[in-house]
């Protein structure tokens, strides 16, 4: 995972998130190396090279939040 986040488990997924204080941008990845939303980094080596890679912006990790969760309820 990248420095400065943590993995916290969802409905039996493994999430990643930026450890409390962390600046933006937040980029959230629903389908690549990991999932989860990532803090200034550059998400490209976590979504080259895996089929059907899935991510964007998002302006806070409250918001990508809310999205994993939806996405994970609906399966």
């Amino acid at each position: 995972i990248p420095i400065g986040h943590y993995i916290v488990s969802y409905n039996s997924i493994l999430v990643v998130l930026p450890s409390e204080g962390t600046h933006g941008p937040f980029y959230l990845i629903m389908r690549g190396r990991l999932v989860g939303i990532i803090a200034r980094e550059n998400t490209s080596p976590l979504v080259i090279g895996v089929s059907g890679a899935t991510f964007r912006s998002v302006s806070s990790v409250e918001w990508g939040w809310k999205a994993i969760e939806d996405t994970i309820k609906v399966g």
